[in-house]
């Protein structure tokens, strides 16, 4: 999760390795404050329900779950962007390598 990518690159690497390029500018991110009082600490987790079909649907943004070590949970609005098509193939294949594999095998 970022608050933003410095280059287009950063974001396409991180989709060809099949991760999801979040971003969310409410929360505090290393240096970079949000404008919510949360912050991604070491040990929290985050849950997407549904983001499978959101990916697939061609949704730009999501609501997800940050759950922190003290049993808390606050809610948060993350950000996909406007991803293209083969973008969208390449996260649901789980990397650029899956999808070549399934366009080899005709999917």
């Amino acid at each position: 999760i970022a608050r933003d990518y410095a280059t287009k690159r950063y974001r396409s690497n991180l989709i060809n390795w099949g991760m999801l390029p979040l971003t969310c500018s409410e929360m505090s991110i290393g240096k970079n404050k949000g404008t919510a009082a949360d912050e991604i600490l070491c040990g929290q987790w985050l849950v997407l329900p549904g983001i499978r079909s959101a990916v697939a649907s061609g949704a730009e943004s999501v609501k997800g779950y940050l759950c922190a070590g003290d049993g808390s949970v606050t809610e948060h609005t993350f950000e996909l962007g406007s991803l293209t098509d083969d973008e969208r193939k390449i996260i649901l294949a789980g990397s650029l390598t899956g999808r070549a594999l399934e366009e080899k095998a005709g999917k």
